[in-house]
């Protein structure tokens, strides 16, 4: 138990992390959706959710029935986005919400896992008339040092470091030996381990509270479908909006997560 908790300590570190790079070739990609409710997903070859990570409580409650593992990575992210939607941590009726997603990616490569996703995100956002800057995160630069110390990817290095943080036996160098999916079966295997200790443990308290969330947002959220619907929604500014976060980023995801817990405090007994 001890090592997964490191485990979820350590994803939380960083908003998203690839676990391919522009000099090393991986078959799997890791990216951080982070709205406060805060998802890894774990990305095979062609594209599709091959295991996930639940990165806080605001996630487990989320995420807590959604059927992810398959789909493509894209679609996944519009079931989480709308279970966000549902439970009140995406606002619909504020233009201050935030999406960030990150990657080890180079900002200007083109057709990148972040750019796809972002994309899709903005677009989701539009069509629901709701206002949110999608941006993108920045690995942390400590992590980076380190990655260019050993000649890797920040996002293989990260993947090495959960794998050496799940398995008590393995050492940090003797992991650098291995190959990706041999590390992948070891954070594969730590996923599934999680989640049925979730399932077992927590699933029916995230789902009830879940449910208290959903119908506390009920009539925001209906009531702006309806305005959306009947065209009295004008579309958001995406760009003023991103402004804005990128000037103060940090202070306003803390603002999230206060008010996150606020919302689950108040829904508990």
């Amino acid at each position: 138990m001890k090592k997964l908790l490191m485990f979820a300590l350590v994803a939380l570190g960083v908003f998203a992390i690839s676990a391919c790079s522009s000099e090393e070739a991986s078959d799997y990609d890791y990216v951080m959706v982070d709205i406060n409710p805060s998802i890894t997903f774990i990305i095979d070859e062609d594209g599709k959710v091959d295991s996930f990570v639940l990165n806080n409580e605001d996630a487990e409650i989320v995420a807590v029935d959604l059927e992810l593992i398959g789909l493509d990575v894209e679609d996944a992210l519009e079931l989480y986005l709308d279970a966000a939607i549902e439970a009140g941590y995406i606002d619909v009726d504020a233009e201050n919400n935030a999406i960030f997603v990150t990657t080890d990616e180079d900002e200007d490569e083109e057709d990148s896992i972040n750019e796809r996703i972002r994309g899709r995100a903005e677009q989701f956002m539009q069509e629901r008339g709701i206002g949110a800057a999608i941006i993108r995160g920045k690995i942390d630069d400590e992590l980076r040092e380190r990655a260019e110390d050993l000649e890797i990817g920040p996002g293989r290095l990260r993947l090495i470091e959960t794998a050496v943080d799940i398995d008590e036996d393995l050492t940090l160098e003797e992991a650098l030996e291995l190959d990706m999916r041999e590390i992948m079966e070891i954070v594969r295997g730590s996923h599934q381990e999680r989640m049925q200790a979730f399932q077992q443990e927590r699933r029916e308290a995230a789902r009830e509270t879940r449910d208290a969330l959903i119908e506390e947002a009920r009539e925001r959220v209906e009531a702006h479908r309806a305005a959306v619907e009947a065209g009295d929604i004008e579309l958001p500014d995406f760009d003023a909006i991103r402004e804005e976060f990128r000037e103060n980023a940090r202070e306003k995801m803390e603002s999230y997560r206060e008010r996150a817990q606020e919302r689950r405090d108040n829904m508990r007994p």
